[in-house]
């Protein structure tokens, strides 16, 4: 049993996220996010007996930025001491395509998708500040597993909230190092498992692997409809992506990072068909440079390519170049059972309920913190 006060980290310690600094005071927190330092007040009264414990769940939007190439918009640049090789980069796949597709404002922008995410995670942590610290904040896990094509990942958790009057909602726990964080709320749903790596100054680095769904059923054939799974290091640089879709600009591809090059590879989408594989290999900082890619043209996530399908609009849409053949594993045909239906599409039971929980009412401790404060 965990009780949520960040991500498996004691109170009062602080969480370095990119360039963004959170404490863990274990007292109370706005609803963007930010705590309140250990033995100061805030305008709801401050810390006591009767207020929440200020959950303050990690958010993935600060770490993705940092890890993400510096030319795809993220802050991950060249380090010094690098050797390069010099000159313009081969006209092979094109580096600008996947910035546009995946790192610029559109569906399937993956800092769009993970910023829409950490909006709702802000709204938990806010939301967590005035109920009790008793609840499903330190109830036991409950053990549930989602399957991300073909993959099967155990999920732990422990409250969930529902979003609005539909069947939108949110799920997580925190056990050990661990959260697990599971979003199905507007257009897509987002799971992501977060651990945090101590460091030497007392903050941690975040490592997480994030699971997510462009587009629903009713999606399929009239826009953007596929999957990305992508896996970020903090304490290493490292940036790995894998995507699989249609119209996506990619019918499958690959990108890892490693901080001073990136190095991608993919069949793009020209519709109907598939093109043959390419890649590219370019300076993090500058993606027009050629980069240093032999150690990081192999991954640690899966390739992913989607399988030959039809659409109600377009009709037949090849199978992808990458990675190919029965390699191609993404089944995207607009059913209940294709690819981008990968988690539970309600609470699982027996996770506790966040809206069932009443406001904690101030009691006199905490209205003598306001009135000093």
């Amino acid at each position: 049993m965990s009780k949520l006060v960040g991500r498996g980290v004691t109170c009062g310690a602080v969480l370095f996220v990119g360039a963004a600094a959170l404490s863990f005071a274990c007292g109370s927190s706005d609803s963007g996010g930010s705590n309140t330092p250990p033995g100061s007040s805030s305008s709801s009264g401050g810390p006591g007996p009767n207020r929440g414990p200020g959950l303050n769940l990690p958010l993935l939007l600060p770490a993705l930025q940092a890890v993400a190439p510096k030319d795809f918009g993220g802050t991950g640049g060249a380090l010094s001491g690098q050797s390069w090789s010099g000159g313009l980069k081969p006209a092979t796949l094109s580096s600008s395509d996947v910035k546009s597709r995946f790192f610029s404002d559109g569906p399937t922008d993956i800092f769009r998708i993970v910023a829409a995410s950490d909006d709702r995670v802000k709204g938990i942590n806010g939301f967590s500040e005035a109920r009790p610290r008793s609840s499903c904040f330190d109830q036991p896990s409950v053990t549930g597993n989602i399957t991300p094509w073909g993959q099967t990942v155990e999920f732990k958790y422990q409250c969930f909230q529902k979003i609005g009057s539909g069947t939108d909602f949110i799920q997580f726990g925190v056990v050990d190092d661990k959260t697990y964080l599971y979003v199905d709320v507007g257009a897509g749903t987002l799971a992501a498992i977060a651990v945090s790596h101590p460091l030497a100054d007392g903050g941690v680095a975040l490592e997480s692997n994030i699971w997510m769904e462009v587009g629903r059923t009713a999606d399929f054939g009239h826009g953007s409809y596929g999957v990305i799974q992508v896996y970020m290091n903090e304490l290493t640089g490292a940036f790995e992506m894998s995507v699989a879709g249609l119209g996506f600009g990619f019918c499958g591809a690959q990108l890892r990072s490693d901080g001073k090059s990136t190095y991608a590879t993919g069949s793009p989408d020209m519709g109907a068909t598939c093109q043959p594989t390419d890649s590219v290999c370019g300076k993090n900082d500058d993606m027009t440079m050629a980069g240093v890619c032999d150690a990081i043209k192999t991954f640690t996530l899966p390739a992913l390519g989607r399988i030959a399908t039809t659409t109600p609009t377009d009709g037949a849409q090849g199978a992808s170049a990458y990675p190919g053949g029965t390699d191609n594993v993404v089944k995207l045909d607009g059913t209940a059972t294709d690819h981008t239906h990968f988690g539970p599409s309600a609470p699982s039971t027996g996770v506790g309920d966040m809206n069932s929980i009443p406001p904690s009412a101030p009691v006199s401790g905490d209205a003598a913190a306001a009135s000093s404060g």
